[in-house]
């Protein structure tokens, strides 16, 4: 990363994590209370958007400074193919699309909503397989221990127990 590309970085991350910081000040002080429920989610999404690019980006830079690159994904070379992102997306944005309708016609069971979409989207990811969390150095060690099935089983397992946190508690 050269020198320039580090400042640039730097400024968009910190630019980031104050803009979000200064949303949540606005927050605090109930700025968002008066607004429509969609309105309040888009705020939400905003500053959590905001505030994960921030972060993640200072990490690029300061990373950079002791020799070690950090991408926000991975090449398809490193991976060896497809990374299988655009199924799980696809997974993510209806769940999450679910899950706001949902708090749009009921707003009480947003919660339980959100709870059961975590679940399915945990679901998700352990058949989907997408080399970006199939791949990942820690999923890798509890494949080598345990096997690929018995992982899978394990977290379609943790999976249904979030669906039915949801649904029950």
């Amino acid at each position: 990363m050269t020198t320039t590309g580090r400042i640039s970085r730097l400024l968009a991350g910190a630019g980031a994590i104050t803009a979000a910081l200064r949303m949540a000040d606005l927050v605090d002080v109930g700025l968002p209370r008066q607004w429509p429920t969609p309105a309040r989610y888009a705020w939400s999404i905003g500053l959590l958007v905001l505030l994960l690019f921030g972060v993640g980006t200072v990490a690029q830079v300061l990373r950079s400074l002791f020799g070690e690159e950090v991408r926000w994904f991975p090449s398809r070379t490193e991976l060896g193919g497809p990374q299988g992102l655009l199924r799980v997306l696809t997974v993510a944005g209806v769940l999450f699309a679910g899950i706001a309708a949902i708090g749009l016609l009921w707003p009480p069971l947003i919660g339980r909503a959100a709870m059961v979409g975590i679940g399915l989207f945990v679901i998700a990811t352990a058949l989907l397989r997408s080399r970006g969390f199939w791949n990942a150095p820690n999923i890798e060690g509890v494949r080598w221990f345990f096997g690929d099935r018995l992982v899978i089983v394990l977290y379609v397992l943790a999976g249904l127990a979030i669906v039915g946190l949801g649904i029950f508690l």
